[in-house]
């Protein structure tokens, strides 16, 4: 299928700087926050507010059917993006993050509820590319319609928890909970504080950029508060190269250790 080299894209190895690569992702070790003061409370608004969204009638039709050819990290494409599709200067209330995430622009905001379908992942987080295929086969087999753009749930530490136990969701938002088949499920993502970055280049790299947002949680003196989220922003058929993907990164956060 045309799309599947959209998710090759997320669960190609990632090229890591330093003394080795991480052999998954997201693979940190987080120190909690001690003490931490009580939440502030700030402006509620969705994950959109203050960004212009692309419309997704069908967000893998328009996100994921392309031709993808690529060359030396570069990558070229026959299909054609939809007209609104944003340019990651639309997207992005903070600076972009970029390799080598030497520096990584974190700040908090109020996330509001989100319905989403999704297909359970247990085992490798390399897998979340054809896990994601997966989910979209079975949204569209289901007539189910995406509302915005497919995101990743990541619940454990690689550092810390075996490879073949790790636990993440590949998922789609949607508008309305609604009765689905195997092996797609519906749950809601429950509005919270979180602490969020956005991170350009190809998606394997992300995790790169994590340390620099989990900083910014220990500035605050607050923890994590539940599973890591990825939002896969940018439609790959509107780039021509991997570097002008963005990835929002969303922690959630509260206080105390």
């Amino acid at each position: 299928m045309l799309h599947h080299v959209y998710y090759q894209t997320l669960s190609a190895p990632a090229q890591t700087a330093g003394a080795g690569n991480r052999p998954e992702a997201p693979g940190i070790h987080v120190r909690p926050a001690r003490d931490g003061p009580r939440l502030k409370a700030g402006p509620a608004f969705s994950d959109t507010s203050a960004m212009r969204v692309p419309s997704f009638p069908s967000v893998v039709r328009t996100l994921l059917v392309l031709f993808l050819a690529c060359s030396g990290g570069a990558c070229a494409t026959t299909a054609t993006p939809p007209a609104d599709s944003p340019r990651a200067e639309e997207l992005a209330d903070l600076p972009i993050a970029r390799a080598p995430f030497e520096h990584v622009e974190a700040n908090w905001k109020q996330r509001l509820d989100q319905v989403y379908a999704y297909v359970e992942l247990r085992g490798s987080y390399t897998q979340i590319g054809p896990t994601l295929e997966t989910a979209d086969r079975a949204l569209r087999e289901q007539g189910l319609e995406p509302s915005g753009p497919p995101f990743a749930l990541f619940y454990d530490d690689p550092a810390e928890v075996a490879t073949e136990e790790l636990r993440a969701r590949a998922c789609f938002p949607i508008a309305r909970l609604v009765s689905v088949e195997p092996p797609l499920a519906t749950d809601i993502l429950p509005a919270t504080t979180v602490v969020y970055a956005f991170v350009g280049g190809p998606y394997p790299e992300v995790p790169r950029a994590y340390p620099g947002v989990f900083a910014f949680l220990e500035k605050m003196r607050w923890r994590e508060a539940g599973p890591i989220r990825e939002i896969y922003w940018i439609h790959p058929g509107a780039v021509s190269d991997w570097s002008e993907l963005v990835t929002e990164v969303q922690i959630p956060a509260a206080s105390g250790s």
